[in-house]
């Protein structure tokens, strides 16, 4: 077989990575980044609040990151995996997962699971962007998007209200399988729209979608002060008092760029300059 030699630049990046692994300094995952839970992803975990032992996050079967939330006494538990990615672009970006729903979910009237993003921290809600769906018995399908500030205190669009948050997503079943899917875009001074859709897997009608440009029914406009972190992945919590559980198994993660608005339109224009010539075959 004959060996193609690397163009320089890239052997001086093979070996440079070469080095750091060597010396146990393997540099954080890269957008584009996808992860199918073959086995386990080596995420970073936390917990935080009424901490019971049944509190873990595991590889699941069938390729799914589980998550079990249970706690015994009162207060409210929040629960965090995520990895490291270095390079989300500042164009934006796209965080992706499917949420396959509990097998368990006792006595929680406020069970949220979603996607957290640009968190400064794995362990911490400081200075991060949350998308979740109520799964609890009170508001069942209800969606939103909580912005935490440096100091941790949230900012929860549409509405802090549960009754007037996003949703509930149309036929919402407990024992469903949801795409989750966020899309993050900057304007040119750096401010972030968000935007978060849930869609039912099995029937895509059944969907629902809010922004961070609405709060409490006042349009506000794209966040000018983001957070900035590294932290993707998942974040779930249980906020009703009493005895509850939560079990929930997510797949097919991924963190990639957003086409940006110029690239969509070159998409379309290459599809109908292709519509003629399909046209001219038939």
């Amino acid at each position: 077989m004959t060996r193609i030699p690397l163009p320089r630049r890239y052997a001086v990046v093979v070996s440079v990575l070469a080095v750091l692994a060597w010396a146990g300094l393997a540099p954080a995952a890269v957008m584009p980044y996808v992860q199918n839970f073959a086995s386990d992803p080596g995420w970073t975990t936390g917990t935080a609040g009424a901490v019971d032992a049944g509190n873990t996050w595991a590889k699941a079967a069938s390729g799914q990151w589980a998550m079990q939330v249970a706690r015994t006494g009162s207060g409210s538990i929040t629960e965090w995996s995520s990895v490291s990615i270095s390079n989300v672009t500042a164009a934006g970006f796209e965080v992706q997962a499917t949420l396959n729903m509990p097998s368990l979910c006792t006595n929680g009237f406020n069970d949220s699971v979603g996607l957290r993003f640009l968190a400064a921290s794995a362990t911490s809600d400081t200075s991060s962007y949350d998308a979740d769906v109520n799964i609890g018995d009170q508001n069942p399908g209800r969606i939103r998007i909580v912005a935490f500030n440096s100091s941790g205190a949230a900012t929860i669009y549409p509405s802090s209200t549960q009754t007037s948050q996003g949703g509930p997503v149309p036929n919402f079943n407990r024992t469903g399988t949801y795409l989750l899917d966020v899309k993050g875009t900057y304007n040119t001074a750096g401010a972030l729209t968000v935007d978060f859709k849930v869609t039912d897997e099995l029937n895509s009608a059944n969907t629902s979608e809010v922004t961070n440009l609405v709060l409490n029914g006042v349009t506000v406009g794209p966040d000018t002060n983001p957070p900035s972190g590294q932290y993707f992945g998942f974040r779930a919590g249980i906020g009703s008092s009493g005895a509850a559980s939560l079990d929930s198994n997510f797949s097919n993660f991924s963190v990639t760029a957003a086409p940006e608005p110029a690239s969509l339109a070159l998409v379309a224009l290459g599809g109908l300059l292709l519509l003629p010539r399909r046209r001219a075959r038939h």
